[in-house]
Protein backbone atom coordinates (compact mmCIF):
# COMPACT_ATOMS: atom_id res chain seq x y z
CA UNK A 1 0.00 0.00 0.00
CA UNK A 2 1.74 3.46 -1.05
CA UNK A 3 1.05 6.07 2.08
CA UNK A 4 1.02 9.60 1.32
CA UNK A 5 1.02 12.66 4.04
CA UNK A 6 -0.61 15.62 2.38
CA UNK A 7 -3.28 18.03 2.32
CA UNK A 8 -6.57 16.97 1.12
CA UNK A 9 -7.62 18.76 -1.83
CA UNK A 10 -10.89 21.02 -2.13
CA UNK A 11 -12.85 18.11 -3.89
CA UNK A 12 -11.32 15.47 -1.11
CA UNK A 13 -13.29 17.21 1.62
CA UNK A 14 -16.36 15.46 1.72
CA UNK A 15 -14.18 12.19 2.23
CA UNK A 16 -12.47 14.00 4.91
CA UNK A 17 -15.25 14.73 7.01
CA UNK A 18 -16.89 11.40 6.46
CA UNK A 19 -13.85 9.84 7.35
CA UNK A 20 -13.56 11.94 10.42
CA UNK A 21 -16.87 11.45 11.58
CA UNK A 22 -16.32 7.67 11.16
CA UNK A 23 -13.09 7.51 12.80
CA UNK A 24 -15.02 10.21 15.76
CA UNK A 25 -18.04 7.98 16.16
CA UNK A 26 -20.06 11.21 15.19
CA UNK A 27 -22.74 12.32 12.54
CA UNK A 28 -20.96 14.39 9.67
CA UNK A 29 -22.28 17.76 10.21
CA UNK A 30 -22.85 20.04 6.94
CA UNK A 31 -22.20 23.21 9.22
CA UNK A 32 -18.68 22.14 9.58
CA UNK A 33 -15.90 24.48 8.23
CA UNK A 34 -12.16 23.49 7.32
CA UNK A 35 -10.67 25.09 4.50
CA UNK A 36 -7.94 22.66 2.67
CA UNK A 37 -5.00 24.57 2.80
CA UNK A 38 -5.08 23.66 6.95
CA UNK A 39 -5.56 19.90 6.72
CA UNK A 40 -2.97 16.89 6.26
CA UNK A 41 -4.08 13.93 5.94
CA UNK A 42 -2.96 10.59 5.05
CA UNK A 43 -3.72 8.61 2.10
CA UNK A 44 -3.33 4.80 1.47
CA UNK A 45 -3.69 4.32 -2.41
CA UNK A 46 -4.96 8.04 -2.66
CA UNK A 47 -7.88 7.54 -0.51
CA UNK A 48 -7.96 9.12 3.32
CA UNK A 49 -7.32 6.62 5.95
CA UNK A 50 -6.38 9.49 8.70
CA UNK A 51 -7.58 13.22 9.07
CA UNK A 52 -5.91 16.19 10.60
CA UNK A 53 -6.20 20.17 10.62
CA UNK A 54 -4.57 23.32 12.28
CA UNK A 55 -6.18 26.66 12.66
CA UNK A 56 -3.40 29.46 11.78
CA UNK A 57 -5.20 30.82 15.44
CA UNK A 58 -3.36 33.67 17.60
CA UNK A 59 -3.46 33.12 21.29
CA UNK A 60 -3.60 35.25 24.22
CA UNK A 61 0.21 34.59 25.97
CA UNK A 62 0.51 36.16 29.13
CA UNK A 63 0.06 40.20 27.68
CA UNK A 64 1.50 39.36 24.23
CA UNK A 65 0.15 37.73 21.25
CA UNK A 66 1.42 34.50 20.01
CA UNK A 67 0.57 32.67 16.31
CA UNK A 68 -0.24 29.14 17.21
CA UNK A 69 -1.45 25.95 15.46
CA UNK A 70 -5.11 24.82 16.79
CA UNK A 71 -4.75 20.90 15.99
CA UNK A 72 -8.39 19.54 15.41
CA UNK A 73 -10.47 17.06 13.11
CA UNK A 74 -7.91 14.16 14.20
CA UNK A 75 -8.92 10.83 13.00
CA UNK A 76 -8.21 7.42 11.83
CA UNK A 77 -10.90 4.78 10.06
CA UNK A 78 -10.77 1.85 12.47
CA UNK A 79 -9.63 -0.66 9.53
CA UNK A 80 -6.25 1.61 9.53
CA UNK A 81 -5.33 2.37 13.34
CA UNK A 82 -1.83 1.21 14.82
CA UNK A 83 0.00 1.82 11.87
CA UNK A 84 1.43 5.24 13.53
CA UNK A 85 0.05 6.72 10.64
CA UNK A 86 -1.17 10.35 12.70
CA UNK A 87 2.70 10.06 14.24
CA UNK A 88 3.84 10.60 11.05
CA UNK A 89 1.34 13.16 10.23
CA UNK A 90 2.20 14.68 13.60
CA UNK A 91 5.59 14.63 12.83
CA UNK A 92 5.11 16.45 9.10
CA UNK A 93 3.38 18.90 10.66
CA UNK A 94 6.21 19.79 13.82
CA UNK A 95 8.88 19.51 10.61
CA UNK A 96 7.05 22.34 8.80
CA UNK A 97 5.75 24.48 12.07
CA UNK A 98 9.65 24.52 12.93
CA UNK A 99 11.20 25.32 9.13
CA UNK A 100 8.18 27.84 8.51
CA UNK A 101 9.02 30.22 11.75
CA UNK A 102 5.70 31.52 11.40
CA UNK A 103 3.96 29.36 14.29
CA UNK A 104 5.83 27.78 17.57
CA UNK A 105 3.38 26.34 19.70
CA UNK A 106 0.57 23.84 18.59
CA UNK A 107 -2.60 23.50 20.88
CA UNK A 108 -5.29 20.74 20.73
CA UNK A 109 -8.50 19.74 22.72
CA UNK A 110 -7.72 16.04 23.28
CA UNK A 111 -10.29 12.84 23.22
CA UNK A 112 -7.71 11.05 24.84
CA UNK A 113 -4.60 12.72 26.27
CA UNK A 114 -2.59 9.71 26.47
CA UNK A 115 -2.50 9.78 22.42
CA UNK A 116 -0.83 13.31 22.24
CA UNK A 117 1.71 13.00 25.44
CA UNK A 118 3.32 10.82 23.42
CA UNK A 119 3.85 13.78 20.82
CA UNK A 120 5.49 16.04 23.60
CA UNK A 121 2.29 17.45 24.67
CA UNK A 122 0.20 18.39 27.97
CA UNK A 123 -2.80 19.33 29.41
CA UNK A 124 -1.59 23.22 30.15
CA UNK A 125 -5.31 23.65 31.72
CA UNK A 126 -7.90 22.31 33.66
CA UNK A 127 -11.42 23.46 32.93
CA UNK A 128 -14.22 22.56 34.75
CA UNK A 129 -18.16 22.80 34.97
CA UNK A 130 -20.35 24.07 37.76
CA UNK A 131 -24.00 24.30 38.58
CA UNK A 132 -25.67 26.40 40.81
CA UNK A 133 -28.86 26.80 41.76
CA UNK A 134 -29.84 31.24 41.37
CA UNK A 135 -31.35 31.18 45.14
CA UNK A 136 -27.53 30.08 46.58
CA UNK A 137 -25.77 32.61 44.79
CA UNK A 138 -25.76 35.88 47.59
CA UNK A 139 -22.69 37.75 47.99
CA UNK A 140 -20.51 38.40 51.11
CA UNK A 141 -19.89 42.32 50.53
CA UNK A 142 -22.54 43.12 47.73
CA UNK A 143 -21.68 46.23 45.42
CA UNK A 144 -23.97 49.00 44.48
CA UNK A 145 -24.86 48.47 40.88
CA UNK A 146 -24.95 51.97 38.95
CA UNK A 147 -25.10 50.99 35.81
CA UNK A 148 -27.79 48.56 33.84
CA UNK A 149 -28.38 45.56 31.27
CA UNK A 150 -29.45 46.00 27.66
CA UNK A 151 -29.92 43.24 24.37
CA UNK A 152 -27.18 43.14 22.71
CA UNK A 153 -28.14 43.69 18.75
CA UNK A 154 -27.01 41.30 15.85
CA UNK A 155 -25.02 44.25 14.47
CA UNK A 156 -22.67 45.29 17.79
CA UNK A 157 -20.50 42.27 17.08
CA UNK A 158 -18.07 44.77 17.61
CA UNK A 159 -18.90 45.66 20.78
CA UNK A 160 -18.56 42.46 22.42
CA UNK A 161 -15.22 42.31 20.45
CA UNK A 162 -13.52 44.74 22.67
CA UNK A 163 -15.01 43.72 26.26
CA UNK A 164 -13.94 39.99 24.72
CA UNK A 165 -10.59 41.32 24.32
CA UNK A 166 -10.24 43.80 27.68
CA UNK A 167 -11.17 40.26 29.27
CA UNK A 168 -8.41 38.05 27.43
CA UNK A 169 -5.47 40.75 27.37
CA UNK A 170 -3.72 39.28 30.15
CA UNK A 171 -4.63 35.84 30.00
CA UNK A 172 -3.19 33.01 28.60
CA UNK A 173 -4.68 30.42 26.46
CA UNK A 174 -7.70 32.21 25.39
CA UNK A 175 -7.60 32.62 21.33
CA UNK A 176 -7.74 35.57 19.02
CA UNK A 177 -11.60 35.38 17.56
CA UNK A 178 -12.33 36.45 14.12
CA UNK A 179 -15.50 37.20 12.81
CA UNK A 180 -16.18 34.19 11.12
CA UNK A 181 -15.55 32.48 14.70
CA UNK A 182 -17.79 34.57 16.61
CA UNK A 183 -20.65 34.00 13.74
CA UNK A 184 -20.19 30.40 13.83
CA UNK A 185 -19.76 29.04 17.48
CA UNK A 186 -20.23 31.38 20.09
CA UNK A 187 -23.21 33.51 18.47
CA UNK A 188 -24.65 30.40 16.74
CA UNK A 189 -28.31 29.96 17.81
CA UNK A 190 -29.10 26.69 19.60
CA UNK A 191 -30.79 23.69 18.20
CA UNK A 192 -32.82 24.08 21.59
CA UNK A 193 -33.69 27.11 23.73
CA UNK A 194 -33.64 30.39 23.96
CA UNK A 195 -30.35 32.55 23.03
CA UNK A 196 -29.66 35.81 24.80
CA UNK A 197 -26.99 38.37 25.13
CA UNK A 198 -26.71 41.35 27.39
CA UNK A 199 -24.38 43.96 27.90
CA UNK A 200 -23.58 45.73 31.61
CA UNK A 201 -23.08 49.60 30.84
CA UNK A 202 -22.39 52.44 33.32
CA UNK A 203 -22.90 55.24 31.22
CA UNK A 204 -21.44 55.41 27.74
CA UNK A 205 -18.86 52.48 28.80
CA UNK A 206 -20.01 49.04 28.28
CA UNK A 207 -17.84 46.55 31.26
CA UNK A 208 -19.08 43.25 30.85
CA UNK A 209 -21.44 40.70 29.28
CA UNK A 210 -23.23 37.45 29.47
CA UNK A 211 -24.04 35.31 26.57
CA UNK A 212 -26.74 32.67 27.89
CA UNK A 213 -29.76 29.98 26.46
CA UNK A 214 -32.89 28.50 28.35
CA UNK A 215 -34.42 25.68 28.14
CA UNK A 216 -37.85 24.90 29.77
CA UNK A 217 -39.19 21.45 31.01
CA UNK A 218 -42.88 23.63 29.91
CA UNK A 219 -44.34 26.87 30.31
CA UNK A 220 -44.76 28.25 33.93
CA UNK A 221 -42.43 25.33 35.16
CA UNK A 222 -39.53 26.66 37.62
CA UNK A 223 -36.88 24.64 36.63
CA UNK A 224 -36.06 25.74 33.61
CA UNK A 225 -31.86 25.76 32.44
CA UNK A 226 -29.59 28.27 32.49
CA UNK A 227 -26.68 27.95 30.25
CA UNK A 228 -23.87 30.64 30.17
CA UNK A 229 -22.46 30.31 26.89
CA UNK A 230 -19.74 33.09 27.55
CA UNK A 231 -19.38 35.54 30.10
CA UNK A 232 -16.54 38.42 30.28
CA UNK A 233 -16.14 41.40 32.54
CA UNK A 234 -14.06 43.70 32.77
CA UNK A 235 -14.61 45.60 36.69
CA UNK A 236 -15.39 44.14 39.96
CA UNK A 237 -18.76 45.88 39.68
CA UNK A 238 -19.60 43.99 36.26
CA UNK A 239 -19.06 41.06 37.30
CA UNK A 240 -20.63 41.09 40.31
CA UNK A 241 -24.29 42.71 38.60
CA UNK A 242 -23.58 40.18 35.91
CA UNK A 243 -24.71 37.31 38.40
CA UNK A 244 -27.03 39.81 40.42
CA UNK A 245 -28.80 39.92 36.46
CA UNK A 246 -28.92 36.08 36.05
CA UNK A 247 -30.27 35.09 39.90
CA UNK A 248 -32.88 37.48 39.09
CA UNK A 249 -34.21 35.65 35.81
CA UNK A 250 -37.58 34.18 37.18
CA UNK A 251 -38.12 30.24 36.47
CA UNK A 252 -34.37 29.39 36.31
CA UNK A 253 -33.93 26.14 38.41
CA UNK A 254 -30.46 26.01 37.89
CA UNK A 255 -27.53 28.00 36.17
CA UNK A 256 -24.29 25.92 34.21
CA UNK A 257 -21.12 27.60 33.71
CA UNK A 258 -18.25 25.70 31.47
CA UNK A 259 -14.47 26.20 31.52
CA UNK A 260 -14.01 27.21 35.45
CA UNK A 261 -9.94 27.53 35.88
CA UNK A 262 -9.16 26.68 39.75
CA UNK A 263 -8.08 30.48 40.33
CA UNK A 264 -11.85 31.63 39.39
CA UNK A 265 -12.95 33.54 42.90
CA UNK A 266 -16.61 33.77 42.36
CA UNK A 267 -16.92 31.33 45.41
CA UNK A 268 -15.08 33.75 47.93
CA UNK A 269 -17.35 36.06 47.21
CA UNK A 270 -20.37 34.20 48.62
CA UNK A 271 -22.14 33.44 51.57
CA UNK A 272 -22.41 30.01 50.91
CA UNK A 273 -18.89 28.95 49.34
CA UNK A 274 -20.46 25.53 48.47
CA UNK A 275 -22.90 26.78 45.73
CA UNK A 276 -21.17 26.11 42.89
CA UNK A 277 -20.59 22.33 42.35
CA UNK A 278 -18.64 20.70 39.57
CA UNK A 279 -20.45 18.41 37.56
CA UNK A 280 -18.90 16.15 34.67
CA UNK A 281 -18.96 16.35 30.95
CA UNK A 282 -21.29 14.04 28.98
CA UNK A 283 -18.22 11.71 28.56
CA UNK A 284 -17.93 11.72 32.44
CA UNK A 285 -15.09 13.27 32.85
CA UNK A 286 -14.64 15.77 35.26
CA UNK A 287 -12.69 18.16 33.88
CA UNK A 288 -11.66 19.30 30.55
CA UNK A 289 -8.52 21.01 29.29
CA UNK A 290 -5.99 22.41 26.65
CA UNK A 291 -3.14 20.22 25.56
CA UNK A 292 -0.38 21.93 24.33
CA UNK A 293 3.32 21.84 22.39
CA UNK A 294 6.35 23.83 22.13
CA UNK A 295 7.28 23.20 18.83
CA UNK A 296 9.90 25.95 18.62
CA UNK A 297 11.09 25.79 22.34
CA UNK A 298 13.00 29.70 21.88
CA UNK A 299 10.53 31.35 20.04
CA UNK A 300 7.60 30.07 21.67
CA UNK A 301 9.61 31.05 24.90
CA UNK A 302 10.54 34.22 23.53
CA UNK A 303 6.91 35.22 22.26
CA UNK A 304 5.46 35.55 25.67
CA UNK A 305 5.13 38.40 28.44
CA UNK A 306 7.16 37.60 32.04
CA UNK A 307 6.44 39.74 34.61
CA UNK A 308 9.90 40.06 36.18
CA UNK A 309 13.64 40.35 34.86
CA UNK A 310 15.52 36.93 35.67
CA UNK A 311 17.87 34.32 34.05
CA UNK A 312 17.17 31.09 33.32
CA UNK A 313 19.21 28.00 32.81
CA UNK A 314 17.86 24.70 31.31
CA UNK A 315 17.96 21.39 29.54
CA UNK A 316 15.15 20.14 27.46
CA UNK A 317 14.69 16.63 26.43
CA UNK A 318 12.75 16.16 23.39
CA UNK A 319 13.29 13.06 20.95
CA UNK A 320 10.48 13.93 18.68
CA UNK A 321 11.52 17.14 17.83
CA UNK A 322 15.26 16.76 17.94
CA UNK A 323 15.99 20.34 17.44
CA UNK A 324 14.97 21.41 20.70
CA UNK A 325 17.40 18.61 22.60
CA UNK A 326 20.13 20.52 24.54
CA UNK A 327 21.18 23.44 27.02
CA UNK A 328 19.53 26.78 26.61
CA UNK A 329 19.83 30.20 28.58
CA UNK A 330 16.66 32.47 28.85
CA UNK A 331 16.98 36.03 29.86
CA UNK A 332 13.94 38.20 29.82
CA UNK A 333 14.67 42.29 30.58
CA UNK A 334 13.39 45.34 29.95
CA UNK A 335 9.99 43.52 27.74
CA UNK A 336 12.87 41.83 25.56
CA UNK A 337 13.39 38.01 25.98
CA UNK A 338 16.58 36.49 24.12
CA UNK A 339 16.49 32.37 24.23
CA UNK A 340 19.74 30.94 22.80
CA UNK A 341 21.77 27.34 23.26
CA UNK A 342 24.77 27.41 26.09
CA UNK A 343 27.68 24.89 26.75
CA UNK A 344 26.80 25.56 30.13
CA UNK A 345 25.83 24.59 33.81
CA UNK A 346 21.93 24.25 34.28
CA UNK A 347 19.24 24.73 36.92
CA UNK A 348 17.12 21.80 35.93
CA UNK A 349 16.59 19.36 33.35
CA UNK A 350 12.96 18.46 32.18
CA UNK A 351 10.92 17.22 28.78
CA UNK A 352 9.60 19.34 26.44
CA UNK A 353 6.07 18.94 27.73
CA UNK A 354 7.19 20.06 31.62
CA UNK A 355 8.32 23.05 29.78
CA UNK A 356 5.23 23.61 28.51
CA UNK A 357 2.92 23.68 31.77
CA UNK A 358 5.47 26.13 33.22
CA UNK A 359 5.30 28.69 30.38
CA UNK A 360 1.19 28.46 30.17
CA UNK A 361 2.11 29.11 34.27
CA UNK A 362 0.00 26.03 34.66
CA UNK A 363 2.24 25.07 37.52
CA UNK A 364 5.26 26.57 39.26
CA UNK A 365 8.77 25.02 38.66
CA UNK A 366 8.56 24.24 42.73
CA UNK A 367 5.41 21.91 42.18
CA UNK A 368 6.95 20.50 39.07
CA UNK A 369 9.77 19.75 40.78
CA UNK A 370 7.62 18.31 43.66
CA UNK A 371 6.34 15.82 41.08
CA UNK A 372 9.39 14.57 39.64
CA UNK A 373 8.69 16.17 36.13
CA UNK A 374 11.26 17.94 36.15
CA UNK A 375 15.04 17.02 37.87
CA UNK A 376 16.42 20.09 39.93
CA UNK A 377 20.12 20.25 39.59
CA UNK A 378 20.66 24.18 41.41
CA UNK A 379 17.97 23.96 43.96
CA UNK A 380 18.12 27.44 44.99
CA UNK A 381 17.24 28.74 41.45
CA UNK A 382 13.39 27.69 41.67
CA UNK A 383 11.57 30.47 43.32
CA UNK A 384 13.76 32.51 40.57
CA UNK A 385 12.05 30.24 38.05
CA UNK A 386 8.60 30.21 39.62
CA UNK A 387 8.50 33.97 39.68
CA UNK A 388 9.79 34.60 36.65
CA UNK A 389 7.73 31.94 34.68
CA UNK A 390 4.34 33.14 36.93
CA UNK A 391 1.30 34.08 34.65
CA UNK A 392 -1.25 36.74 35.66
CA UNK A 393 -4.29 34.17 35.73
CA UNK A 394 -4.06 30.28 35.64
CA UNK A 395 -4.58 29.56 31.63
CA UNK A 396 -7.72 28.88 30.24
CA UNK A 397 -9.54 28.34 26.46
CA UNK A 398 -12.77 29.85 26.51
CA UNK A 399 -13.01 27.95 22.32
CA UNK A 400 -13.78 24.73 20.88
CA UNK A 401 -12.09 24.31 17.84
Amino acid sequence: MALEIRAATEEEMADFFSVFATAAGVRAETTWHIPPECTLCAFIDGKIATTHAAWPFTMYFNGRDAPVAGVAAVGTLPTYRRRGYLRQITATHFQRMYEDGERSIAILYPSQAAIYQRFGYDMVTTQYSWQMQPSDIKFRRPVAVTGAFRAVADDELELLQQIYHGFCRERTGCIHRSHERWQRTVLAKPSQGVFSKVVYQEGDESLGYVLYTIESAGPGYPNQQLTIRDIAWLTHTAHQAIWQYLTELDLIGNITLRDITPDYFLPYLLLEPRAPSIISSPSGLMFTGLMARLVDVPRALAQRNYPVEGRLTFEVRDEFCPWNEGRWEMETSGGETSVRKTNGSTHVVMPVSTLALLTFGRISATEAARMKLLDTLEPEALPTWDTVMRTAYQPVCKDRF
